[in-house]
Formats: structure tokens, sequence, C-alpha cells
């Protein structure tokens, strides 16, 4: 079954291969040394998701725009 509106957000450290283990701890808490990339979808489809459930909540209504007759 599809959830609505999930968010994910990914860290993006700089050069943390290149911190000693003994700093990671002051390495991870400061706001200078990441980037985050955060994103929103619409939906999440889990694993018992049908292919009918996917089709119907992405790919219909666009095919069903492209198919109607315009006057």
């Amino acid at each position: 079954m599809a959830q609505d509106r999930k968010r994910i957000s990914i860290y993006e450290y700089y050069n943390i291969e290149a911190i000693d283990p003994a700093n990671v701890g002051e390495y991870l808490e400061n706001n200078n040394m990441y980037t985050t990339h955060s994103f929103t979808f619409d939906r999440v489809y889990d694993p018992s998701s049908t292919q009918s459930e996917v089709y119907d909540n992405t790919a219909k209504p666009a095919v069903m725009s492209v198919l109607q007759v315009k006057s």
C-alpha cells in the first residue's frame, strides 16, 4: 500500500574519510562540514504494491490527458 508525502534528507559530509576516528563526533556536529539534500515524494510504494496501483497513481493521469480529445 502506498503512503503519502514522504520526505528524506541525505547528509553529504565533506572528506569524512580523512577524519581521525577520535574526532568524528565533533566533525559530525559541525554544520559547515556537510550539505543536506532533501527530497519529498508524493507517494512511496512498499514491496507489496501492485503494478496496477503504481500505474493508477503515476502514469495513468498523464496517459489519460494525452488521449483526451480537444474540441
